[in-house]
């Protein structure tokens, strides 16, 4: 399927209000082969103290339709940036009082919204944002975070640092 089936693919389905995570359509990962490997040619490395050549940088490219997103999880430290669109971004400190055992892993991070934010702890340490094309978020290491789509498609890299 080309890019441009896929997206307007994406504009005719519901993506993720009601439907539960792992039924809602992203394109995320496994995408280190030969058709994206001039796309990550292209790609600019954020700047930062430990990610100034792709030795130390895993990119990945994705797209996800309104509503989309990753549930909650956690891994290494990296960068996510929007090169399409706007995320949503929902971070929580490791240390905090809210781990992973408290989130439903089925659950879509768009029905989360509307019916886990506003019980979440007032204590938890909640940081979230949005981040348009041009913008980036740094995500530490082993903090547990989720992200939401906000457009009817948005394109973004990650960059996945392999030292913290």
């Amino acid at each position: 399927m080309t890019l441009t089936a896929y997206l307007d693919g994406l504009q005719r389905r519901s993506s993720g209000a009601c439907a539960a995570a792992n039924d809602t359509l992203y394109l995320f990962g496994g995408n280190y082969g030969a058709p994206w490997l001039s796309l990550q040619e292209e790609y600019a490395l954020p700047s930062c103290g430990t990610c100034f050549d792709q030795d130390n940088a895993a990119v990945s490219f994705g797209v996800g339709g309104l509503l989309s997103g990753v549930s909650w999880h956690r891994h290494g430290p990296g960068f996510s940036e929007v090169l399409h669109g706007a995320k949503r971004w929902f971070l929580l400190p490791p240390s905090g009082p809210v781990g992973m055992h408290d989130f439903d892993a089925n659950q879509s991070v768009a029905e989360w919204v509307v019916s886990g934010l506003e019980n979440l702890r007032s204590d938890a340490g909640l940081q979230h944002c949005t981040i348009v094309p041009g913008e980036l978020i740094y995500f530490p290491h082993n903090w547990p975070h989720a992200t939401l789509n906000l457009e009817p498609y948005t394109s973004f890299a990650s960059t996945f640092l392999i030292d913290g």
